[in-house]
């Protein structure tokens, strides 16, 4: 367990998880003693040296340890513990409706799984690599804030997807539920940009989602229902390889097919909300297939 007081020195011989220390205590609210660093020998090892020291204006909670439910364990059985703390900085507004403002969470190896502070909710793999980055207008402590952008991150650190919103339904977008999904019943809709795991021509689709909000309850996520609706593309290596237009979830019109090795449309689709009614396909010289 984390202990936290007023003056601390970290003291580790693995260099990672001295960096990992620093910049969860650093996060949390600890400054540097200034030329305080140091590098130690002993027994034949390095041992790096750090002293810091606790900002008068900073607040802190108790530290948490979060364990995963027995249920949880039983269909996720690598879900790793971990800890969290809630803080109050003196000149900072409490995050909305609650009493804090900010609240982090680390792994056992001291790498800090989530962030929430100042309009931004930021998550961690284990690994150190990114998970999820939401970004917020005013910042979500705001009454009259809204969601603006989500970035998911594959556990090897490459994108997974990113998503923008579109304008609100209505003009407040009260956050009071905090609830940090892209259904919160306010949004009409957002563009996703997504992006496959591996290789280098990794392919890509950007699709536009039409979010229908039903009057429900705000913050539950039952209350609306999402489809695709607008422009789809799909495309490798940066080349566009398939495009259409898609009407309340279904495709409608012109649908085309591109052979990107020879730089053609080699298929034709014609869509009527959802039915095919015609689709041709031609040879690399533009003629008809027989």
């Amino acid at each position: 367990m984390l202990k936290l007081k007023k003056y601390k020195k970290i003291e580790e011989s693995d260099y990672d998880k001295y960096e990992r220390l620093i910049n969860l205590h650093l996060e949390i609210g600890y400054s540097i003693v200034e030329n305080s660093y140091e590098v130690k020998n002993e027994s034949g090892s390095q041992i790096f040296s750090q002293q810091l020291f606790l900002d008068n204006d900073i607040s802190l909670g108790k530290v948490n340890h979060y364990s995963p439910s027995t249920r949880m364990k039983k269909y996720f059985p690598d879900i790793p513990d971990h800890f969290g703390i809630y803080i109050i900085e003196k000149n900072k507004p409490l995050i909305y409706k609650s009493s804090w403002t900010k609240h982090i969470e680390w792994f056992e190896n001291y790498q800090i799984k989530r962030l929430e502070y100042d309009g931004r909710l930021k998550t961690w793999y284990e690994n150190g690599n990114r998970s999820q980055f939401y970004y917020y207008l005013e910042g979500y402590d705001e009454p009259n804030s809204r969601i603006d952008r989500v970035i998911y991150y594959y556990e090897n650190g490459l994108e997974k997807e990113i998503q923008e919103y579109y304008e609100p339904r209505t003009e407040s977008w009260d956050m009071t539920h905090q609830s940090f999904s892209r259904v919160d019943n306010y949004t009409t809709g957002w563009t996703s940009y997504t992006f496959h795991e591996k290789g280098q021509n990794r392919k890509n689709e950007v699709i536009n989602y039409k979010y229908e909000y039903d009057g429900g309850k705000t913050g539950v996520l039952s209350s609306g229902t999402s489809y695709i609706h607008g422009p789809y593309k799909q495309f490798f290596n940066n080349k566009i390889i398939y495009e259409g237009l898609y009407k309340n979830g279904v495709k409608h019109g012109e649908f085309k097919d591109y052979n990107v090795i020879h730089d053609y449309m080699d298929n034709k689709e014609n869509w009527n909300h959802g039915e095919l009614i015609e689709s041709i396909s031609y040879n690399e010289d533009g003629s008809l297939k027989e």
